[in-house]
């Protein structure tokens, strides 16, 4: 995929789906809190997660309370609408309920190679973790 392509939400919603199964792939049944995802995902991605057309199209703010990636929650809306997540808006609660064939697919209609979405998810699940180790010790 050329840098200066456009990319559409879609495009942008199979590479997060993927990244995310793999992140979820190390911890089985990961339940994600949306609000730390749009940190978890700024953080992996100055940690070099996502190609050049993937960092290009997410943009983050910082809002009253955290950052905020101003895609987030039309990716995930239309990642659930396509079945790829689990995904439970009131409860800010998220989980990956495709599996690997879906994931897999989705990397090749991308043109990302398994080894490099498999990395990412896992900046992605260690910023994630990091967060949820902060979380835990502001509350104790």
């Amino acid at each position: 995929m050329e840098e200066n392509e456009r990319v559409s939400r879609v495009q942008l919603m199979k590479l997060l789906v993927a990244c995310l199964y793999f992140a979820q792939s190390y911890r089985s049944g990961l339940r994600i809190r949306v609000n730390t995802l749009d940190v978890a995902l700024k953080t992996a991605r100055k940690r070099g997660a996502f190609p050049p057309w993937g960092k290009k199209n997410l943009h983050f703010a910082n809002g009253r309370l955290r950052t905020v990636c101003i895609e987030l929650e039309e990716l995930l809306n239309l990642a659930f609408d396509c079945g790829c997540i689990e995904y439970d808006p009131p409860f800010c609660f998220m989980r990956i309920a495709t599996g690997p064939r879906v994931a897999l697919q989705f990397l090749r209609e991308i043109g990302v190679g398994k080894k490099k979405a498999r990395r990412w998810g896992r900046f992605i699940r260690e910023a994630l973790e990091e967060l949820e180790k902060e979380q835990r010790e502001i509350q104790s």
